[in-house]
């Protein structure tokens, strides 16, 4: 009920500060030449808007530490691509020496071969 004893009526507010919040307000208001009392209340009371701020608040810090623990796997991941990848290259070049030191061998295996056949 209005201070005028009229019944207060629900509306809704569409600017960027109170977008789509309600209140209550006399019926009368914004009415041309009516005379109107300055009855406003919010439809949703300041501690219900607080606690569903504060429930949004406490999902985005939730996700916040979602995103956190997954950036740090994506990292951890990165590093063991990267040692991966510095383990092949280590590979790699070893495979390459032993292929130098297999031909080296064989080298030394056809110049022994050699010698006992031409010694004979």
């Amino acid at each position: 009920m209005c201070t005028c004893g009229k019944p207060a009526t629900l509306r809704t507010l569409y600017t960027r500060r109170n977008l789509g919040r309600s209140f209550f307000g006399c019926l009368n208001y914004n009415t041309k030449g009516l005379p109107y009392c300055n009855y406003f209340k919010w439809a949703d009371s300041s501690e219900d808007r607080e606690k569903e701020l504060l429930k949004k608040e406490i999902q985005i810090l939730r996700k916040e530490e979602e995103l956190r623990k997954r950036e740090e796997e994506i990292v951890k991941m990165e590093l063991g691509v990267h040692n991966d990848q510095l383990d092949i290259q280590s590979q790699h070049t070893d495979i390459r020496c032993e292929r130098r030191l297999l031909r080296i061998y064989l080298a030394i295996c056809i110049l022994v071969c050699s010698y006992v056949i031409l010694s004979r």
